[in-house]
């Protein structure tokens, strides 16, 4: 008996360690890229709260009052659902905003703006972005119909 005739010891078994990275989600912007594609506000990267919402005290016109006027022919209005940020104290996770057709993209963020307000969310840089792969809303006059919301979904974050 020669070789290797002593008691062999067992390899430990590898232990699982749960992941305590972070994640990096497909539809954020890498930390190479300086650019805020559809952020709200002038504040800087990686600015804190800011003092108000950029829109507030803006005026919206009603989806009712827009139907009224006849704008472009269309009498509708239309529902946007807004995917709220994780982390604000709001206890809807979801906003339906009742828009018209001709309402446009800063209509749509001052009153995503003026319901976080009321809900006593505190102002701070945020993008919103819609579709599949999600694109950043970034033209503030255009149109819901023309940026394709009615009827649409958008993804709010915090920048």
């Amino acid at each position: 008996g020669a070789a290797g005739a002593g008691p062999r010891a067992e390899p430990e078994p590898a232990r699982h360690v749960a992941f305590s990275g972070a994640g990096h989600s497909l539809a954020s912007p890498s930390s190479s890229s300086s650019s805020s594609i559809g952020a709200v506000g002038s504040a800087g990267a990686g600015a804190g709260a800011l003092s108000e919402w950029p829109t507030s005290g803006r005026a919206v016109t009603s989806a009712a009052e827009l139907a009224a006027a006849g704008q472009a022919g269309s009498t509708s209005s239309t529902t946007v659902q807004v995917r709220l940020a994780p982390g604000s104290s709001m206890t809807k996770k979801v906003l339906r905003l009742e828009l018209h057709p001709q309402h446009t993209v800063l209509d749509l963020k001052t009153l995503l703006e003026r319901a976080l307000g009321e809900a006593g969310v505190a102002p701070r840089p945020y993008a919103l972005a819609a579709g599949f792969p999600p694109k950043p809303l970034g033209d503030e006059d255009a149109t819901i119909e023309a940026t394709g919301l009615v009827g649409a979904a958008v993804t709010q974050r915090w920048v």
